[in-house]
C-alpha cells in the first residue's frame, strides 16, 4: 500500500504512468488530461460517481466502454471534443447562464 504525501505526488504519478487504473471521476479526468491509457472500474456503492464517469466517457466519444477495458482513445479526437465542450460552457458562462 502506498501513502501519498500530497496532491503533487499523486499528480506526478498519474502524469508519469503508462496506464491509469481508477474508479474515480478525478482519476479518469487527470488520465485524460495527461493523455494516458486508462481502465475504469465502477463503484458498487456510488451510482452517482459512475454516472459522472460514464458521462465523461461519452463526452470524449468513448460510448462503448466496458468496465476494466484498457482504453487508449485517439487523443486528437478527444481534444476536439473537449474544445467543443469548453466553447459551449464559455458561451453559456458569458451569457450569464452558469457560474
Amino acid at each position: 500500500m502506498k501513502r501519498f504525501s500530497g496532491i503533487e505526488e499523486w499528480l506526478d504519478l498519474v502524469k508519469n504512468a503508462e496506464l491509469v487504473i481508477t474508479n474515480s471521476y478525478h482519476g479518469l479526468s487527470f488520465a485524460i488530461n495527461f493523455h494516458k491509457k486508462f481502465s475504469v472500474y465502477w463503484l458498487t456503492n456510488s451510482p452517482q460517481s459512475n454516472t459522472r464517469i460514464k458521462s465523461l466517457l461519452s463526452q470524449i466519444d468513448v460510448q462503448d466502454y466496458e468496465e476494466g477495458m484498457i482504453c487508449n482513445p485517439k487523443w486528437e479526437k478527444v481534444e476536439q471534443n473537449l474544445d467543443k465542450l469548453l466553447s459551449v460552457r464559455t458561451y453559456y458562462k458569458n451569457a450569464g447562464f452558469v457560474d
